[in-house]
């Protein structure tokens, strides 16, 4: 580390120096690294699942609304990004099944 951050590339320098020494086997290492990692946290992403209004369950639906609040969101809020991220998941699909065709055409010509 007085030459480099890059653990990658210490890991490199151990193997090499591994081989210099004779090694002939296998060779594995892990470096582990203890630092800060808050620059790599991420802010907790909400992805409301389905919600069942019809089938009586109420802790369902009660355990379903406390975690839409406590994510922020209101359970309208949650049903609505839950339909929301249905739409944008159907359109991906879509999207990929016409790119799909469109390969099988052009590999047909």
């Amino acid at each position: 580390m007085e030459e480099t951050d890059d653990i990658a590339w210490i890991c490199a320098l151990v193997l090499d120096e591994c081989l210099k020494r004779g090694s002939r086997d296998n060779m594995s290492a892990m470096i582990v690294q203890f630092v800060d990692g808050t620059a790599y946290a991420k802010d907790p992403e909400y992805l409301p699942g389905p919600y069942y209004s019809d089938d009586g369950d109420s802790k369902f639906q009660e355990a379903y609304m406390k975690d839409a609040q406590e994510a922020g969101f209101s359970l309208e809020q949650a049903l609505k990004l839950r339909q929301e991220n249905e739409e944008k998941e159907k359109a991906k699909l879509q999207e990929q099944q016409k790119e799909q065709k469109e390969q099988q055409s052009n590999s047909n010509k």
